[in-house]
């Protein structure tokens, strides 16, 4: 359904949610490797504001015993589980919908290329407002989403490292998504790494003990900074059970940082047959900047099954769809704006409660 606007006395005609995804099906996506690896899962609760944490299937589907003649049984869940409802979180970021005197010169491309502007216009200079609102609106469309995603990607990451995530704003008082993991699944070292004593075989072997007692697991994979582990580096008795990721031994007691490409995660060798990445990115969503992995902590990980849940939209023309994204125009008379907006109720579930070793390794 078209959305028509009054701009300057004149009716201007919009992007639809239609058309908006479409635009966004046809341009670039970014690879997100933390969502990718630890949440590979995808549910969506239609008129649900909480997922039941005990009640999600993460298991591998086991085919029942019976005899030939026998009615097929039902593939079930066996054994018994405890209720506990998390709230998803609400998310709702809007940009005004202004005549751009600075275009993306990506998103102009493509809907140049997909018939939503003129490309002698756009080469001229002489883009009608019609089409610089339009503009601006995808614009606007794309960088909800990716603040969608940011908030999300935050929330994967203390799910995964710290067992909760907590939300909170001028908006929303406080609440914390908690999946109670056991306080064991924390381990300080007694000799911080950067001290030539450390006893840093010693530390790992510990914290893979105390996982197996308390979860029963053991890591799939092991997860820094490059500090982190060139630090470990320098220990002769982790060298002899390092290799390096092309298959080499460790004849140096450091591995260089990338220079390119540092948002991506990297496979740097394994520990006894366990892969061990690092991972350097930063951000500043909090406003300064932060690593996204803490540079003191190694992390010793067993859940790669995660679930990225999608609960109910509270908006009157789709009320209880579970939608990743619900984009919409609202125009308001006082004061006088026009918005695009994007809702969304996400939350980001562990397979399981104790996952994930957290090993401090420097104060």
């Amino acid at each position: 359904m078209a959305v028509t606007v009054k701009f300057k006395g004149k009716d201007v005609e919009l992007l639809d949610q239609s058309q908006i995804l479409f635009i966004y099906d046809k341009s670039l996506k970014q690879d997100d490797w933390v969502i990718n690896t630890f949440y590979p899962n995808k549910k969506r609760f239609a008129d649900k504001d909480t997922v039941d944490f005990g009640k999600l299937e993460t298991t591998d589907l086991l085919a029942p015993f019976v005899t030939a003649e026998a009615k097929a049984v039902q593939i079930g869940k066996s054994g018994s589980y405890s209720t506990h409802e998390v709230e998803a979180a609400y998310l709702k970021p809007a940009r005004a919908i202004t005549p751009t005197s600075v275009p993306d010169a990506y998103i102009e491309s493509v809907l140049i290329q997909w018939g939503f502007l003129n490309e002698n216009n756009v080469n001229l200079g002489n883009m009608s407002n019609a089409e610089k609102l339009r503009l601006c609106q995808m614009t606007n469309a794309m960088l909800n989403r990716t603040a969608i995603d940011n908030r999300k990607k935050l929330m994967a990451l203390d799910v995964l490292f710290k067992g909760y995530t907590e939300y909170q704003s001028e908006n929303y008082n406080y609440y914390k998504a908690d999946f109670r993991r056991d306080s064991n699944m924390t381990y300080r070292v007694t000799t911080d790494w950067d001290d030539k004593s450390a006893k840093v075989v010693t530390d790992l072997d510990t914290a893979l003990g105390r996982m197996f007692d308390v979860a029963g697991v053991q890591p799939e994979i092991i997860l820094s900074t490059s500090k982190a582990l060139n630090l470990a580096l320098k220990n002769e008795e982790f060298q002899e059970r390092f290799t390096k990721a092309d298959g080499s031994n460790t004849p140096d007691n450091t591995l260089m940082p990338s220079f390119m490409r540092t948002k991506q995660a990297k496979l740097k060798g394994t520990l006894d047959g366990v892969e061990w990445w690092v991972f350097d990115a930063k951000h500043t969503l909090n406003g300064d900047a932060e690593h996204y992995v803490n540079p003191k902590n190694v992390y010793l990980i067993a859940d790669l099954n995660g679930t990225q849940c999608q609960c109910q939209i509270k908006h009157l023309d789709v009320m209880g769809a579970p939608l990743d994204y619900y984009e919409y125009v609202d125009v308001s008379k006082n004061p006088s704006v026009i918005q695009q907006i994007a809702d969304s109720a996400p939350l980001m579930a562990p397979s399981m409660s104790n996952g994930v070793m957290t090993l401090q390794v420097l104060a």
